[in-house]
């Protein structure tokens, strides 16, 4: 509790080049800055400013914290003395979470300039300028912060490292009066290495390395396919995530990465790799379209690196975002950067993500003012928009645009009171996340199987689904495909000890049976029902009895004896309970929207009801909306608010049968997609009707609502009828 009464003052009281636990900050943005700044020391040979990084280490940084330091701090900052004395009693008398408190404070007396700090914890690099003056007022700073919060800076493992153009006296000088050893470069920051040269490959060879012990303490464990399975996706391909979220790795790196994660799937133990049934990339398909679902990690590394140019998009002020705009792109924004001359290599993986924003994200127009118009001229989106209506000028819309075009853009919604802002297309908040942006990369164009859908679906043993997704891809070790690939075996059945080429391998009997032993099934003669043949070869019929037996042990599917194939079994869907409305309501508000027409033209139609469902008014109408029902539903939400609000309405319940829509209102500010400043538009004619609420219901209790927004009037133009029944009611 204590700490959520501090988290929202937690912005203004910490510096910014302090990048974690706070929302919003990513330790991420530290490192970024971190190889940037190295970058450029390593890049500036001339000028006569020179610059020095020092990385400090801290003395043991949780174990000699002052609480008297603390306390000091948080009486300083402003904090209310029994704020304070509630605050230092919690952190004194915890005895399991040690509390992680660290300040820094550091600057020039006299009110000059102060020297930059990335801190974090105990990995902190100080930059300054490459004097004796600079470097004797750090080490007086230093000293006071030691002295005052009873830590100590351990200068026998700190480091200096200096810009190309200092000379060589005046680094000795420095690092002397530091009393801390010289280095090229300030080596790995928070776990990663803060300057990449050519020798890529090398820098990032440890992420390799450590996948290679980590399947070799893995190799003694005898696990089942399924128990692999959740390895490889839960720790595997886990484990290189940090690094990537950062930094490009070489597809050549991704395919060793993928190589071995392959081998260790298909192999026994660390000497047998086994025989590969399967390419890693169709085993990387998603389960619904008959793959296992495991990462493609170069897709997946420019997905992470997406999540970095969504900030510099998205977030410009924070202090990262300022450094690399200052540095790449000065008059831009990140979506018409450049390269640009001399790069650092976070900014080139980053800029390899901007293909993939760039097909994603899209511009939420507000006032039109910062947004330019893509057509060759210095035309700004809001000279389209008629100030005085706060909507599209058609006329100029079509004189600017094509007939299709300016339809198209006249069906957007438009508002004066918000900026125009990013969001990205196909998320319900309109905010990227790495899911997205891999499935993006990795988009599949057809429609996933059924089969698959049931088989992963089944409320059986994981090894089960497993050996089903093996069979019913025939990778099976049967004999047939043991000879394929040129195993050298005798054609003879292990069963009855004959060679015939309709003769099904052992292995795959024994399984099968075994399956419908458990089960109590008796192998009969049945067809193959609707899996087939031509697609399995000899081991069809076994893989289809085996489905079967697995799938009549769950319960989900049962056997047809007419049609000689699975049936799906098809349980009664719950239907959603409608609450009577509250009797205290002043009216009762229904409200919904539809589409007409293959051009799908929107239309909202309301019906209001007084506390005794007597008939008051119903309206329906046109929208300007593109083809979204949601975005639809919430337009015609607020064409019925602002309808009674206009009307004096107050005191009232209003049902919509969108239930993203009511749960939305709760959460507006969070969306950056049209329907968010929709939602703010609802919710402030909501609190202009004092005691109003907003409910869900089901369709079928919304008919009404339902029929005047899909009748033919509705896309004519407004109607309202008021004090006697409709004809629609």
């Amino acid at each position: 509790m204590v700490a959520n009464r501090m988290k929202p003052l937690l912005e203004g009281i910490i510096s910014e080049s302090q990048s974690a636990f706070l929302p919003g900050r990513l330790i991420s943005d530290n490192i970024l800055i971190a190889s940037e700044v190295g970058h450029y020391l390593r890049r500036k040979q001339l000028g006569q400013v020179r610059w020095a990084a020092l990385k400090l280490d801290m003395a043991k940084a949780y174990d000699r914290m002052g609480w008297s330091f603390v306390r000091d701090m948080l009486m300083g900052l402003g904090f209310d003395a029994k704020w304070v004395q509630l605050v230092m009693m919690c952190a004194q008398t915890v005895r399991i979470l040690r509390l992680r408190v660290l300040f820094m404070v550091a600057g020039w007396p006299g009110g000059h300039r102060p020297f930059r700090i990335c801190f974090f914890a105990d990995d902190s690099l100080l930059f300054f300028k490459a004097n004796l003056q600079e470097t004797l007022e750090v080490k007086k700073c230093l000293s006071v912060y030691e002295s005052f919060s009873g830590q100590a800076v351990n200068f026998h493992k700190s480091s200096v490292s200096f810009s190309r153009n200092t000379h060589v006296g005046t680094r000795e000088l420095i690092s002397g009066s530091l009393a801390v050893t010289q280095a090229d470069d300030f080596g790995k920051y928070l776990g990663l290495p803060s300057v990449v040269g050519r020798t890529r490959r090398a820098v990032f060879a440890y992420v390799e390395q450590k996948l290679r012990q980590r399947f070799g303490s893995w190799n003694k464990r005898l696990l089942s396919k399924a128990g692999k399975e959740v390895l490889l996706k839960s720790v595997a391909q886990a484990m290189p995530t940090y690094t990537m979220s950062i930094f490009l790795l070489s597809v050549s790196l991704c395919v060793s990465l993928e190589r071995l994660m392959n081998r260790y799937w298909w192999g026994r133990n660390s000497e047998d790799s086994g025989i590969h049934w399967l390419a890693w990339d169709r085993m990387c398909k998603p389960k619904k379209f008959g793959g296992m679902g495991f990462k493609r990690l170069h897709e997946f590394n420019l997905a992470l690196l997406g999540k970095q140019g969504w900030r510099l998009l998205t977030n410009p002020g924070s202090l990262m975002a300022r450094v690399f705009k200052a540095r790449y792109f000065p008059t831009t924004s990140f979506y018409e950067a450049i390269l640009g001359g001399n790069p650092s290599y976070v900014w080139r993986s980053i800029m390899a993500s901007q293909d993939l924003l760039k097909s994603g994200c899209r511009r939420r127009i507000g006032n039109g003012r910062s947004t330019l118009v893509n057509n060759g001229q210095s035309l700004l989106v809001s000279d389209l928009i008629d100030a005085h209506t706060g909507s599209w000028n058609g006329d100029y819309l079509h004189q600017v645009f094509n007939s299709r075009d300016a339809m198209l853009i006249s069906q957007l919604p438009v508002s004066m009171d918000y900026e125009d802002m990013w969001y990205w297309e196909g998320d319900l908040r309109g905010c990227y996340s790495v899911k997205d942006g891999y499935r993006r990369l990795g988009f599949i164009n057809s429609q996933p199987s059924s089969v698959w859908n049931n088989v992963w679906k089944l409320q059986v043993p994981p090894k089960w689904k497993v050996f089903l997704w093996r069979a019913l891809s025939n990778i099976l070790p049967s004999l047939d495909n043991l000879i394929n690939r040129r195993v050298d075996l005798i054609n003879i059945c292990p069963s009855c000890g004959v060679s015939c080429s309709r003769r099904r391998s052992g292995l795959v009997v024994q399984q099968v049976l075994l399956v419908i032993y458990k089960d109590k099934f008796v192998v009969c003669s049945m067809s193959f029902g609707p899996l087939g043949t031509r697609r399995f070869g000899r081991v069809a019929c076994w893989h289809h009895i085996c489905l079967f037996g697995v799938m009549r042990r769950s319960g989900r599917l049962g056997w047809n004896a007419s049609s000689g194939g699975l049936v799906r079994a098809v349980g009664t869907p719950q239907q959603l309970l409608l609450s009577p409305p509250h009797a205290a309501a002043t009216f009762h508000c229904y409200v919904d929207a539809g589409f007409h027409g293959s051009h799908h033209a929107a239309a909202y139609g309301f019906v209001v009801l007084d506390g005794d469902s007597s008939f008051l008014a119903a309206a329906n109408g046109p929208l300007a909306c593109p083809y979204d029902p949601l975005l639809a539903e919430a337009m015609a939400m607020s064409e019925a608010l602002s309808w009674l609000k206009d009307n004096g309405y107050s005191g009232g319940r209003i049902y919509t049968d969108s239930l993203v829509l009511v749960s939305g209102l709760n959460y507006a500010s969070s969306f950056r997609t049209y329907f968010g400043y929709i939602l703010l538009s609802c919710n402030r004619l909501v609190s202009a009707l004092p005691g109003t609420f907003v409910s869900f219901i089901n369709r079928d209790a919304n008919h009404v609502a339902h029929s005047l927004s899909k009748h033919v009037t509705a896309i004519a133009g407004p109607i309202t009828l008021e004090g006697y029944t409709s004809v629609f009611y």
